[in-house]
């Protein structure tokens, strides 16, 4: 497979580098798949080479078959709670003193993704994931984990541990970067928001996160001969590929969609939202099981499920 999968394209692409002089500049390679078997190395196996991961929505996703849980289902969610608070005034006037709309959107946002984080299991986008990584690693890339997760921060809210919750998040998928950070011969292990292979980049944007931190690093080292990068977010694909031509890093990243051909319906990521809030543990439910329930209840529209579960929602984080 790994032949098939990624043959490499030729050396002449790749301009030289002397580690010792001004790096050259490259323009910046952006690609964008919808497969991670889409992935084509520049350069054949030997140097220093590093394959970064985004992690959420690229790796792995919470609802493959359903509407709620998804990307898209979290920025709905928050305009629409924004909304309804607002206009609702009865509903609104149950946030305690001082809690303004904005930060209980917010907050009713991070409680309920960290719900789904801790207790929905996650789910391969992609199925062949672990052996194209594997590919990769066959290949002389070091596979590493690059996430805007903070390790003590939910989106907003202090949360401790997220870093071994994201780890045992990709365990579960059959996902390890650990073997990276046990690298004795990788400073990229060394850095202060690195754990188990991955790199949480906090609230820094992805881009300026490696020129702080990871540029320096190989300044004094030496730089890859080659980097991959794959993210779900066409803006952090796009920066990066700046950052990594702008330092003479020969690359490639790629904005991956894959989780855009998943349906999506608004309607049933409410229905979805109501149902996981009367039962967190439960397997959520897929689209074609919120239908069923739309159909055998057609007078509870969307605003219906919205207000019920932010009313649920409030209950849970300020009732005393």
């Amino acid at each position: 497979m790994a032949s098939e999968l990624f043959a490499a394209h030729s050396l002449s692409q790749i301009s030289p580098v002397n580690q010792d002089a001004i790096r050259p500049t490259l323009a910046p390679n952006t690609q964008t798949i919808q497969s991670l078997k889409e992935i084509q190395p520049l350069t054949p196996a030997g140097g220093k080479k590093h394959a970064y991961f985004d992690i959420d929505e690229t790796l792995f996703c919470h609802n493959p078959n359903g509407s709620f849980g998804s990307k898209r289902w979290r920025d709905q969610f928050k305009k629409e709670a924004l909304t309804l608070l607002t206009h609702d005034t009865e509903l609104s006037e149950k946030l305690p003193p001082l809690v303004s709309i904005n930060t209980a959107v917010q907050k009713m946002h991070d409680h309920l993704t960290y719900s789904l984080a801790t207790n929905i299991p996650t789910t391969l986008v992609e199925s062949d994931t672990v052996e194209i990584i594997n590919t990769l690693k066959e290949q002389g890339f070091t596979p590493i984990g690059f996430t805007s997760r903070q390790r003590g921060i939910w989106y907003r809210t202090h949360t401790p541990n997220i870093d071994e919750l994201t780890s045992a998040q990709l365990n579960r998928v059959g996902i390890d970067f650990s073997n990276f950070a046990n690298d004795p011969n990788s400073t990229l292990a060394t850095l202060s928001d690195q754990a188990y292979g991955i790199l949480f980049s906090s609230r820094e944007s992805k881009s300026e996160y490696y020129e702080k931190e990871v540029v320096p690093l190989f300044e004094k080292e030496g730089y890859p001969v080659e980097t991959i990068f794959v993210d779900d977010k066409k803006l952090y694909a796009d920066t990066l590929a700046e950052i990594f031509g702008k330092h003479g890093i020969p690359h490639t990243t790629f904005n991956y969609t894959a989780v855009d051909a998943f349906e999506f319906d608004p309607h049933l990521a409410n229905i979805g939202l109501y149902f996981h809030l009367q039962s967190p543990q439960a397997p959520l439910l897929t689209n074609e099981e919120a239908r069923a329930i739309a159909a055998q209840h057609p007078d509870r529209d969307s605003a219906w499920y919205l207000k019920s579960a932010v009313e649920m929602t409030l209950t849970q984080l300020y009732s005393p």
